[in-house]
């Protein structure tokens, strides 16, 4: 994907990253500027919840007030609680969790300066190689051709630029680094500035010698400490000034970069500089090529391809987007074929590059905003978890990146002591519930709000379906099956008889981030909310089913078993003939609302499918209502509105989706958009799950057995895939044209009986570890032969 144009704003600059640190390159001709980040760099300290010894009981009477219809009365008791801040000498205190919206913020900048000749530039050309995750800028001036290359090493854990110029003119330029002090932007009336940000400390630069520079910061209100380090390697001259190096009479040069937090390690500058110099030590030629053996082991699992070959790149980026936008067809093309199909396979394997660089085992999970320029990111840059932390993770074990599943995995098990501390003080229950919609990487979850407590079910999925993929029962013991259970305890020990229908369900809670309407009135706080009505069942199901599997804990079986018998079922209104969102058949407050969440058993779950034909039709006719009243107008909701087309087997509506996304969703370096506050805000939502979404379209496997092509467009006529996953640990590779299905590949990493479905035809056939399949559109299976 490339560009005729250095970036002029920061959503046209190109990204990239290694898990701990990020950039964005603009490709400055006489200016080049280079945005940090570095994962941790988190305002604020934690601040523990002090909660009245009654809580519990003011909340479960707010409960009690909505069985009794009483939804004005509970609605101020329960916004009350929620802003309390209790300071009586009884309180109770909840250590592990923080009442401070933490915020990401910008590392700063790089700046070079260049001296440059007043000729103009000529045959400019800025590109990001997927296939090797490197951002090249080259271009000519005076007789000179100049050229950059920008990396991020995650086995090196270097970010590093190579500067060459050739021909009659020497490189000759300054370099400075700089952190800004004000927000730099406004967010209209999206959202509040967080307090932190009165306490902003000026960044200050050091110099240790002709060739380094540091600077030193703080996020702001004590957050985290961090350092960046960078020193020059040339083959001119480099010398310091009181802030700044400038180098001359070079032909190649070459800057490392390290970024260190006092997360990681008290010892900041020891710490930085050592990595820095074990770079050095090897030189970049090794640096680069550690970094392309590392990345190209994730990225070449996976290959798509949309009958136009990936090659469709005559044109930059920009110029297809616009050709997109404007529905400008190219006039060799018949009626009903794409665009541009080469531009959806490259926003898909774009959006796989973006998941490569921005989660790595060992390191933090991306949350809103990995990439950030700003010290006041929309919603803080923090991970909310009514979908949009967990929507980061959608595509991982589908197409194929188990590993980087694990960082999000991982934090959640550091947080479970938190969890079981809440249950336990606030709820007086066993378990671990996750309160409120927000976690904090850094330090806990968060404990600002209380209105939500089914963000920890909601990641029990994740942990069951990287089980799941790979049937490592090893994981499901140690890891998965733990985690489960904590979330399932809590749930069996907060469910409640409703008092009219007998049936169990869980509340006060809400269904993000909407409200329904009751006598001209809105609210937002009912019992048996559907979506928790989802996740319930689907954490006590996958509890069950882990614990059988482990021959663990048969009383506990035994309870569940009971408990999911009573469980408040689905509802179809009567009114609108779609699955209610709530317990009652309510009238909504906004229809076209950017949420789906009573869909959750659609996708990203899996409890309602055509095996339940009437709620499955009622679901269908959810989505299409949100839709004909505007909604999906967020690039993240428009992702989830891709997902539920595919479980609803409707090819043409994902299509027509993926068509809005890229129209007007996408800001110009294909970053995803929310539109707000007046303006597009940047959002990495949509790009992450893009994949995982794309490839429900082409094989399902949630139905116990793989299904190919369920929601293939009409416009898709011919394309192929290779690599992707499917439960059982199946890998799967696809062919097909003028819309039908040519070939699939199936290699098995297991021993077992694999299910495979085309149309409304399913075979089963048996299988060996490691072996591969060939079947054929008529489901006829041989034994792979190299071919």
């Amino acid at each position: 994907m490339w560009f005729r144009n250095p970036a002029n704003d920061w959503h046209e600059a190109l990204p990239v990253g290694n898990g701990y640190m990020g950039a964005m390159i603009f490709g400055g001709t006489r200016v080049e500027r280079i945005q940090l980040n570095e994962e941790t760099i988190w305002s604020g300290t934690p601040k523990p919840r002090i909660i009245a010894p009654d809580y519990v009981e003011r909340k479960m009477k707010g409960r009690e007030l909505i069985f009794d219809g009483k939804y004005k009365e509970a609605e101020e008791l329960l916004y009350a609680l929620k802003k309390e801040k209790y300071t009586g000498k009884d309180g109770v205190l909840i250590e592990n969790v923080t009442t401070t919206e933490h915020g990401f913020e910008t590392a700063g900048d790089i700046y070079l300066y260049f001296d440059s000749e007043n000729e103009i530039e000529e045959n400019y050309r800025r590109e990001l190689d997927l296939k090797t995750a490197v951002v090249n800028s080259q271009f000519s001036r005076a007789g000179s051709n100049y050229s950059r290359e920008v990396i991020a090493s995650y086995p090196d854990k270097i970010l590093a630029m190579r500067l060459q110029a050739k021909g009659n003119s020497k490189l000759s330029f300054e370099i400075k680094m700089k952190r800004p002090v004000m927000t730099g932007e406004l967010i209209g009336n999206f959202v509040s500035p967080p307090k932190a940000l009165i306490n902003v400390y000026p960044a200050i630069t050091e110099v240790r010698g002709d060739n380094y520079l540091v600077m030193k910061g703080q996020a702001s209100d004590n957050g985290n400490k961090f350092e960046v380090h960078l020193k020059v390697v040339t083959d001119g001259i480099c010398k310091s000034s009181s802030n700044s190096l400038k180098i001359s009479k070079s032909s190649e040069t070459i800057i490392y970069v390290h970024i260190v937090t006092d997360f990681y390690t008290k010892d900041l500058s020891n710490y930085a500089e050592k990595i820095v110099d074990e770079a050095i030590i090897k030189g970049y030629e090794q640096v680069h090529a550690n970094h392309i053996n590392d990345y190209k082991k994730y990225y070449d699992r996976v290959d798509f391809d949309l009958g136009n070959g990936n090659t469709n790149t005559k044109y930059p980026l920009d110029v297809r987007l616009r050709n997109i936008r404007n529905r400008i067809e190219d006039p060799r093309s018949y009626k009903g074929q794409l665009t541009d199909p080469g531009l959806i396979s490259l926003f898909f394997n774009y959006n796989r590059y973006l998941f490569i660089s921005s989660s790595r085992e060992g390191t933090m999970p991306p949350a809103l905003n990995y990439w950030n320029g700003s010290l006041y990111p929309a919603w803080y840059g923090r991970p909310t978890t009514n979908i949009n932390q967990q929507m980061n993770f959608w595509s991982a074990e589908v197409i194929d990146l188990p590993e980087l599943h694990l960082p999000m995995l991982q934090m959640l098990e550091r947080f479970l002591p938190a969890g079981k501390e809440v249950a336990k003080k606030v709820y007086q229950s066993n378990g671990a519930v996750f309160p409120g919609r927000g976690l904090a990487f850094n330090y806990n979850p968060e404990f600002i709000y209380d209105t939500w407590n089914d963000a920890g079910g909601w990641f029990g999925a994740h942990f069951y379906s990287h089980y799941e993929f790979s049937n490592d029962k090893e994981y499901l013991e140690k890891h998965a099956y733990p985690y489960l259970k904590e979330m399932a305890l809590f749930y069996l020990d907060n469910l409640i008889k409703h008092p009219t229908f007998g049936y169990l369900v869980t509340g006060p809670s809400y269904s993000p981030e909407t409200a329904f309407i009751l006598d001209g009135e809105h609210y937002e706080f009912a019992n048996g909310i559907t979506l928790s009505k989802a996740i319930i069942y689907e954490t006590l199901k996958f509890t069950l089913e882990a614990a059988e599997i482990l021959s663990v804990d048969k009383q506990l079986q035994k309870k569940i078993r009971k408990t999911i018998s009573k469980l408040a079922p689905y509802k179809i209104s009567e009114i609108y003939n779609k699955l209610q969102e709530w317990d009652k058949d309510y009238e909504e407050f906004i229809p076209g609302h950017r949420h789906n969440s009573h869909l959750y058993p659609i996708y990203p779950g899996r409890d309602i499918t055509e095996a339940k034909p009437e709620l499955f039709k009622a679901a269908e006719n959810s989505l299409h209502h949100r839709l004909d009243n505007g909604g999906g107008w967020t690039g993240w909701s428009r992702a989830w509105v891709i997902g539920l087309a595919a479980r609803f087997k409707d090819g043409n509506l994902a299509g027509e989706q993926i068509e809005l996304l890229m129209r007007g969703q996408v800001f110009p370096n294909f970053f995803g958009a929310h539109k707000r506050g007046g303006h597009d805000v940047y959002d990495l939502g949509p790009n992450l799950a893009f994949p995982g979404v794309v490839a429900e379209m082409l094989i399902q496997s949630h139905h116990g057995y793989i299904e190919v092509l369920p929601a293939l467009p009409a416009t898709w006529k011919t394309g192929a895939i290779k690599g992707l996953r499917a439960r059982g640990g199946y890998k799967v590779d696809l062919i097909w044209e003028d819309g039908k299905l040519i070939k699939v590949y199936i290699k098995s990493e297991n021993e077992g009986i694999c299910k495979l479905k085309y149309k409304n035809k399913l075979v089963s056939f048996e299988t060996k570890a490691n072996s591969e399949y060939n079947v054929t559109n008529e489901l006829q299976i041989s034994k792979r032969i190299a071919e």
